[in-house]
């Protein structure tokens, strides 16, 4: 009898998840950041390189679905001082959590699927790397040292939307590019506005 409704459980939920569509994948690639941080004059902001890897789930079937993420991403920018040869570049390591709608085209034995939605983060660690060109040496030298979030920060959190496009080839292959914008202020109060603005472009594959 036990094993009759073990076998009857499993069934359902086999059959429970076959109708649910899930899956799931792991992705990563390169992560291209700025933010639009007001600084001092004589001061512009620029793109850093970075990266970013996690884990994505989607569930449903058909047009529509839902995908939630767990990502790292490594966002930032870089300060240069264009009266002198110093630049500062802002590293910053984040976890993010996007809960994304996605919509979905079969093309043959391939999709082509669109992602939006919104997406909250919180900043893990971070570091800034000061960079100033010695003229009588040649060279450049860096001092770097760990953010003081307390100090240079108000919080640790982030958030903002996310849109993106992706092609699933073979069942398996993801490749995707996707622009994310912060609607949160991250910096302190010396700093009239402060958002994270970031591309990320990922390979993947979905199980």
């Amino acid at each position: 009898m036990k094993k009759i409704v073990f076998l009857i459980i499993f069934s359902t939920f086999i059959v429970g998840s076959a109708n649910a569509q899930f899956a799931f994948g792991i992705k990563g690639g390169l992560t291209i950041s700025d933010n639009n941080i007001d600084v001092i004059p004589d001061t512009v902001t620029d793109f850093i390189y970075g990266y970013h890897g996690g884990v994505y789930f989607k569930f449903g079937k058909g047009l529509f679905g839902f995908q939630p993420e767990i990502m790292f991403v490594r966002k930032g920018t870089k300060l240069n001082d264009e009266s002198s040869d110093y630049y500062r570049q802002i590293n910053l390591n984040y976890i993010d959590v996007p809960l994304l709608v996605r919509a979905g085209i079969s093309i043959g034995g391939s999709e082509l699927y669109f992602n939006f939605g919104p997406y909250v983060g919180y900043a893990i660690s971070a570091k800034i790397k000061e960079n100033t060109f010695d003229a009588g040496q040649n060279v450049w030298t860096t001092e770097e040292y760990d953010y003081d979030f307390d100090h240079d920060f108000t919080d640790q959190w982030d958030g903002g939307v996310i849109m993106g496009a992706g092609l699933r080839l073979f069942e398996k292959l993801i490749i995707e590019a996707r622009y994310n914008q912060g609607i949160l202020h991250i910096a302190n109060d010396n700093y009239t506005s402060s958002n994270n603005k970031y591309l990320n472009i990922s390979l993947g594959v979905q199980f």
